[in-house]
């Protein structure tokens, strides 16, 4: 199907730097979008939350034991969310994405995918 200025068809979604891009680029576009995923990343401390992304589905993945972005720093970053549409998944992992992530991704897609 085309997309015909349906953005919310579009989902954004990145590994470790991918992840902060693409949280900013969803939270900061004027448009709404299906939804953003995030792995193994954070939340940069100069994205602007505004009330009208509140309801954007977003899921978040997380080792607890990442050696390249520190897990309790992503869930700092994490904590200025509060309030908006996002789960977080924690895994017992470093800086991967292990089959709890991606049955994270799974359930989150087709939750989402089933509105169309």
């Amino acid at each position: 199907k085309e997309i015909s200025g349906d953005y919310s068809r579009i989902f954004l979604g990145g590994f470790s730097q991918g992840s902060f891009m693409s949280l900013f680029v969803g939270l900061q576009l004027k448009e709404n979008i299906g939804g953003v995923v995030g792995l193994s990343g954070a939340l940069f401390p100069t994205v602007k939350l505004t009330d009208e992304k509140k309801k954007l589905p977003i899921l978040l993945c997380n080792g607890k034991y990442d050696e390249v972005i520190q897990y309790q720093y992503a869930i700092e970053s994490y904590k200025r969310l509060d309030g908006f549409n996002y789960k977080l998944v924690s895994f017992d992992d470093g800086h991967t994405v292990d089959l709890t992530g991606i049955e994270a991704m799974k359930q989150f897609l087709c939750g989402i995918s089933a509105k169309f």
